[in-house]
């Protein structure tokens, strides 16, 4: 979800995977243009129904509330939501996972993981990965 910087990165990552990626968002135009570039497909937000990956790569949610785009998604119970935003939480995503089914990676694990990587190219060493989890609120990590 969403055609900024965020996306694009999410679905860099996801598309390199091997996974077949679509954007979907708000501003029609933005996402067409972002897909163009990365050679990925704009759809519907109807289309999150067949989903089994969805990264809410937008602000959206951050505050509880869902907001047109999130409680439009559809995605199927077992499906996997990805939350890039991240606060005192819960955040809207969160609580839509629990109530559909969805298994639900918050936007703090999200920031653990990208700290643990440039920690260790940046040092060479394996980073201190409890104090970093503990740091962000979150119980010890299996990374």
């Amino acid at each position: 979800l969403g055609g900024g910087a965020a996306a694009r990165a999410a679905a860099v990552a996801l598309d390199l995977a091997g996974a077949e990626v679509a954007l979907v968002g708000r501003d029609a135009a933005r996402v067409e243009e972002a897909a163009g570039e990365l050679g990925v497909r704009a759809a519907a937000l109807e289309e999150t129904q067949r989903a089994a990956v969805v990264v809410n790569a937008t602000p959206a949610g951050r505050d509880g509330v869902p907001g047109e785009l999130l409680a439009a998604v559809s995605a199927p119970a077992g499906a996997l939501v990805i939350d890039m935003p991240y606060g005192p939480g819960p955040t809207a995503l969160e609580v839509l996972a629990a109530e559909r089914g969805w298994n639900y990676v918050s936007g703090r694990e999200v920031l653990l993981n990208q700290g643990i990587a440039q920690f260790a190219a940046m040092h060479g060493v394996a980073p201190p990965v409890r104090a970093m989890a503990a740091a962000l609120g979150l119980e010890e990590t299996q990374s």
